[in-house]
């Protein structure tokens, strides 16, 4: 399921693209159309992954004798904020490299073509290319409600 959650998440991401093909006047609901794909996706990459990891550890503990949940969490944690931080750092590179203009006031920067352009490829390819990265990754995992199941009814 998550990763249909991808999935979804990467093609509303890159519907967003289209935004610059269409006129001004009619963005505005491809745009919501486009959001919200976006946040059902997100809804089930922000989910999905929880539970699969607390299955995994359920899993892992009951087979090998052994729960390493501390350790696992605390990984879990430390790769989950270093991600957030390259995703703003990616953004932040795709600004800095089309010309966007920042006000540290309440000022109002106009901005260039390319800046434009660079706001939406990096609120859209970059989000659905991490998305399509990150099912790579889930080829590997198989473990399933029934697996776990099985595993922890002697722990119960």
């Amino acid at each position: 399921m998550l990763r249909t959650a991808l999935l979804i998440y990467a093609v509303g991401s890159l519907s967003l693209v289209a935004l610059t093909a269409f006129p001004v006047d009619s963005r505005q609901w491809l745009a919501f159309a486009s959001v919200f794909v976006v946040g059902v996706g997100f809804a089930g990459t922000s989910m999905l992954p929880q539970a699969m990891f607390a299955d995994a550890l359920a899993y892992e503990a009951s087979t090998s004798g052994v729960s390493n949940t501390g350790s696992m969490v605390g990984a879990w944690n430390a790769v989950e904020t270093i991600s957030g931080g390259l995703g703003a750092a990616t953004f932040a590179l795709v600004l800095a490299m089309t010309g966007f203009i920042s006000t540290g006031n309440d000022s109002i920067a106009r901005q260039p073509q390319a800046a434009i352009l660079g706001i939406v490829l990096g609120a859209s390819l970059i989000p659905a290319l991490a998305a399509f990265l990150a099912q790579y990754p889930l080829r590997e995992f198989n473990l399933s409600e029934a697996k776990v199941d099985l595993a922890t009814q002697g722990a119960n």
